[in-house]
Parts: structure tokens; C-alpha cells; sequence
């Protein structure tokens, strides 16, 4: 089942994602993926995100 989440960074602003629960059959283990759609601004903040570990220029490390 996927559903849309939308997650607000203090400095990056919303980032709208699609939240999945993968389930494993036969155990009590679940797995939650958040991604964005390839191209989409959400998926450049996500980058973003990445590349910087979540500091931007402001942020000290």
C-alpha cells in the first residue's frame, strides 16, 4: 500500500514522498521505503539531502 507523506525540513521546506510498508510474510518485520518520482523537485531536495547529510551552507558540521 503506498501513501503520500509530505515531511518538512527546516531549511529545505516540504518534501512530498510516497511512503511503502513492505510486510515479510510468516515474521513480525516490516520495512518502510520513502522515495520520489525520478525528475521531480522532491527528488532533487532528496539528493540534496544526501549529498549533504542534511547541512546546508548555514548548518555548522
Amino acid at each position: 500500500m503506498t501513501e503520500q507523506k509530505t515531511i518538512r525540513h527546516p531549511e529545505i521546506g516540504d518534501i512530498s514522498l510516497d511512503c511503502d510498508v513492505l510486510v515479510a510474510p510468516d515474521a513480525d518485520l516490516r520495512l518502510v521505503t520513502y522515495t520520489a518520482a525520478a525528475g521531480t523537485t522532491d527528488a532533487g531536495k532528496l539528493d540534496l539531502l544526501r549529498v549533504t547529510g542534511g547541512r546546508t551552507a548555514t548548518t555548522p558540521p
